[in-house]
């Protein structure tokens, strides 16, 4: 499975080629609604606007390497918001790369990270469809990125619980049975009070329930706790800032949420 990225791109070469096909009218009506800032749209906008249907549009989405409107919405629109903030960073300060040099930088980081993880994404996947009970662990500093998956997976029929705190996560793995799932998302090297709540635990724990987000150098790898193919964060840079770490985990979490709609 590849996930296409660089939408704008594509639909701005089916433009360019005159097309004035089904195909054609549709990139252009969906480019067209890009232009307006802030505005949401839905298929029906476009099939409406476009004088096609609901069933050429998503033909459209498939063409395009997705599974239909869900999926391609939510590339396009991240991508887009993207390509807004660095339009609005280019004009504040014009000595920068071009904005298209940082769009094409942000795809490539988009598209390694994916690729580099798709088996252990899928594999999530499949855990969360196999479960009702999911537990979700992190630090405090990607708290209002938990709470959106939370609120997501609660969306979706999920018995969800979350924690920043050691003392909760202890918990949670206390009563975690073996029809549970805990998504455990440890990155900051610095904050390890998580990783210590697994060695300090007093129970054997089911390690085939537990699936782990790390950075490339974490100190579990090293252990036998991760006994599901762990997602791993790995900037080339070794820099790890708090944006870089946000989008990783935007990605992440957004590929998951379009597999599971």
């Amino acid at each position: 499975m590849q996930l296409r990225t660089n939408i704008l791109e594509k639909l701005e070469e089916i433009v360019n080629r005159n097309d004035d096909t089904v195909n054609g009218i549709i990139a252009q009506t969906i480019l067209n609604f890009a232009k307006l800032q802030n505005e949401s749209f839905i298929i029906n906008d476009v099939a409406e606007t476009s004088h096609t249907s609901v069933s050429s549009v998503t033909k459209f989405c498939k063409m395009l390497g997705f599974t239909g409107w869900k999926e391609f919405y939510i590339f396009f629109r991240y991508e887009l918001d993207n390509v807004r903030k660095l339009n609005q960073l280019h004009r504040i300060n014009p000595l920068e790369n071009t904005v298209k040099d940082l769009v094409s930088n942000h795809t490539i980081m988009m598209t390694k990270l994916l690729n580099e993880n798709l088996t252990s994404i899928l594999e999530l996947k499949t855990m969360l469809k196999a479960t009702k009970k999911v537990y979700l662990i992190g630090e405090h500093t990607h708290l209002d990125l938990l709470i959106n998956f939370y609120h997501q997976l609660l969306g979706l029929g999920f018995d969800t619980s979350m924690t920043t705190h050691d003392f909760i996560a202890k918990k949670f793995l206390e009563k975690i049975t073996k029809d549970d799932l805990v998504l455990w998302i440890v990155i900051d090297s610095n904050q390890t009070y998580l990783f210590n709540v697994l060695k300090h635990t007093d129970k054997p724990l089911p390690c085939d329930n537990i699936k782990f987000i790390l950075k490339e150098n974490s100190p579990i790898l090293e252990t036998n706790l991760t006994t599901r193919a762990p997602i791993i964060i790995n900037d080339r840079r070794k820099m790890y800032t708090h944006q870089i770490i946000y989008n990783h985990l935007f990605i992440i979490f957004n590929a998951v949420l379009t597999m599971l709609n």
